[in-house]
């Protein structure tokens, strides 16, 4: 059996807790201006609309990385990557190959020829590398003898 100086004593502590907790939500709801942005000066520093981030897959920025998927676009990979690219906003390259993905990005607006090497050349190089293949043995044997 509970005295009545131990209710009120218990009723008076727990009404006590109850408003020590309660007070504390309403003086942070009421000191908080949470409609404000105590970081920014004026309306005009703030991001627009205009200012998201979008993946612009044909004139990518050149301030940003570069995420280059190489695969089948059909894989589900493809759209994973495209998706992080998106969220890490960087821009993204998709390539079917490598070969591709040198043409678009690498190579891109260079022109090239190739050129033959003449005969005098290619047989000065071919007796090049027969005597380095012949004294390939003289080393293993230096290396055996040090």
């Amino acid at each position: 059996m509970i005295s009545r100086w131990n209710y009120f004593s218990i009723t008076i502590v727990m009404g006590v807790v109850l408003l020590m907790f309660q007070m504390t939500n309403v003086m942070l709801e009421r000191w908080n201006h949470y409609e404000e942005n105590s970081f920014v000066r004026n309306l005009e520093e703030l991001p627009k609309e205009s200012d998201m981030y979008a993946l612009d897959e044909d004139s990518p920025d050149s301030s940003r990385g570069m995420v280059v998927y190489i695969g089948s676009r059909d894989a589900s990979a493809f759209e994973v990557t495209r998706q992080w690219a998106v969220y890490t906003k960087q821009n993204f390259m998709g390539c079917e190959t490598l070969e591709d993905y040198l043409n678009r990005r690498v190579f891109a607006g260079v022109s090239g020829s190739t050129v033959q090497p003449d005969e005098e050349t290619v047989n000065g190089f071919n007796a090049y590398m027969e005597r380095y293949r012949a004294l390939l043995d003289v080393e293993r044997k230096a290396v055996e003898v040090l």
